[in-house]
């Protein structure tokens, strides 16, 4: 069974033995960098499966004033990454079905989560779409990979 935690001093160790594809690692960070990020602004998560990290991500707090396409009630999820091993079996969606009800308990203050996906990664674009998340049909121009989609739901 799929579930999302806040991430833990005991998850790291799990988590650096996630792997990512070459073309997945364009999009997202690698588990050191993950691991390394600001928490000033963000609290880390952990996506399990029946008690293993299978992936992680990332919830800013501060996303709206960082992207002025945003409602001001937004929140932010980033780096958002299934291990190579455990793609193709759902786990990415399932995880993404779970994030509204996650962030409506961790972050009681907001109205939207948002994200950007990048234009290129029609894979992680249609997760998102199947997860609940909207296209909000304006572009984030400012990704060092090109131009990337910017979704949200509601939450």
């Amino acid at each position: 069974m799929v579930s999302l935690e806040k991430l833990k001093p005991d998850h790291e160790n799990e988590i650096r033995k996630i792997t990512l594809g070459d073309e997945q690692a364009k999009y997202t960070a690698l588990p050191d960098a993950f691991l390394s990020s600001d928490r000033g602004n963000a609290e880390h998560f952990v996506v399990m499966l029946d008690g293993v990290v299978v992936g992680y991500f990332k919830i800013e707090r501060d996303f709206s004033t960082q992207r002025n396409a945003c409602d001001e009630n937004a929140i932010g999820l980033r780096k958002f990454a299934i291990d190579l091993n455990q793609q193709g079996k759902g786990l990415g969606k399932a995880a993404v079905l779970l994030l509204g009800k996650m962030a409506k308990e961790h972050f009681p203050e907001a109205d939207w989560l948002y994200l950007t996906v990048n234009c290129k990664n029609t894979v992680a674009y249609q997760c998102y779409l199947k997860g609940g998340f909207e296209d909000t049909h304006e572009r984030y121009l400012g990704g060092p990979n090109g131009p990337q989609h910017i979704m949200r739901l509601e939450i």
